[in-house]
């Protein structure tokens, strides 16, 4: 019941069954294919702000050769315009570079980005079940995969083009390459990709996760030297890319980049209105709202643990997970600015672990509904999907 599984067994629950597969590939080719058709057709534009923004951030960066694609230019878009600079010093372009490819590759830059963000909403469910059947049953990891496409927090952002889903993309990726890079050498090259993808995406932010996995792997059974030296490689591979990215920033545009980010992200536009802790209660109220009704489930972890029925190995993964949870939670409850986007995964954390307690609760119930079919993943993702598209037809095409 509680036997940890491999990654490659995960990808053999998928390789090895056609119909999965053409599932897969089907909806990746209409992903790419067909959905620049559909919201081009229905001159499709996200109501959210920085959806808006950011899919003309990438039109605009389209325009710029690749070299130039840190260089990138408020223009006075956004009530968040630098006034003092021209260039955006807020954010890295990490999120852009896929969707500006793509725009050059021949997609219509105005959509490119939707499409992207699209193909990060389809993998992201896959990847949460590769990663909680490493630990847990396959019905377990199907119910994870499920929930994370029945939740408010996914309708909300079923047509959303902005920083959350790449970031959770990547935190994903981390997971898993965490989960086997002292047993598998691959996975530590995974688990140094993705954590710079999450920096690129994210900057610091990005890197919340980090401080407790390297405080967890001192405390660790395994091979401390190697995962010492991992996550050491990592940190330099962390540092050289700040500092090549803040030389190809001034080189650009002759400002320095990290100035103006520690001035606006770390101390705020308005530091004199900061008062500290004042966003926690928020933060905790919108990690539970966002995840219903998955979040029930966390009284059957915590119960699950009381009682001793995990294992040491799965013990570690739930603690790990809520680390990162409350590490969201008390990192953005320190500062006075409120967005229900900054713990974006936070929510989905919840809700996995959440679907986890559910599931061993009622296994007998759901077991036998769920076993081998993860063909539900492509159903779920297109139902959810038509279902929100002819919202937005019938709102008068736009979508909130």
């Amino acid at each position: 019941m509680f036997k940890k599984n491999t990654f490659g067994s995960s990808l053999r629950v998928i390789f090895a069954n056609l119909k999965i597969m053409k599932s897969i590939y089907l909806s990746l080719v209409i992903i790419f294919f067909g959905l620049p058709f559909l919201f081009s057709e229905f001159h499709f534009e996200s109501r959210e702000n920085d959806s808006r923004l950011y899919t003309i951030f990438v039109e605009q960066l389209s325009e710029k050769p690749l070299s130039h694609l840190a260089a990138l230019e408020w223009r006075h878009m956004s009530a968040y315009t630098d006034e003092s600079n021209p260039y955006v010093r807020d954010h890295l372009v990490g999120q852009f570079i896929p969707s500006v490819i793509m725009a050059k590759l021949g997609w219509n830059p105005k959509y490119s980005h939707y499409v992207i963000n699209q193909l990060y909403r389809f993998l992201i469910p896959l990847f949460f079940y590769y990663l909680f059947q490493l630990y847990f049953s396959k019905e377990a990891a199907l119910l994870v995969l499920v929930s994370s496409h029945l939740s408010l927090i996914s309708f909300n952002y079923v047509f959303r083009a902005n920083q959350e889903l790449p970031l959770l993309f990547g935190l994903v990726l981390a997971m898993i390459g965490k989960a086997q890079f002292t047993q598998i050498n691959r996975y530590s090259m995974l688990f140094y990709f993705s954590n710079l993808w999450t920096f690129l995406v994210k900057g610091f932010a990005g890197l919340i996760h980090l401080p407790f996995w390297a405080l967890q792997s001192m405390k660790s059974q395994a091979d401390k030297k190697k995962e010492f030296i991992i996550f050491f490689v990592l940190f330099l591979c962390l540092l050289a890319t700040a500092g090549l990215y803040e030389v190809w920033f001034k080189n650009l545009t002759g400002t320095s980049f990290w100035e103006g980010y520690v001035q606006i992200q770390v101390l705020g536009r308005n530091p004199e209105k900061s008062v500290i802790f004042s966003s926690l209660p928020y933060y905790l109220s919108r990690s539970l709202s966002y995840s219903l009704p998955w979040c029930f489930g966390l009284y059957f972890i915590f119960k699950l643990l009381k009682e001793k029925k995990f294992s040491p190995e799965q013990k570690s993964f739930i603690y790990s997970n809520l680390a990162i949870i409350a590490s969201y939670l008390i990192f953005f409850g320190f500062f006075s600015r409120k967005a229900s986007r900054y713990i974006f995964p936070a929510y989905f954390l919840i809700i996995a672990l959440g679907a986890t307690g559910i599931g061993y609760k009622t296994k007998e119930k759901y077991h036998r509904f769920l076993k081998n079919k993860l063909i539900i993943h492509s159903t779920l993702y297109w139902s959810i999907f038509t279902i929100n598209f002819i919202i937005f037809l019938i709102g008068g095409k736009q979508y909130s």
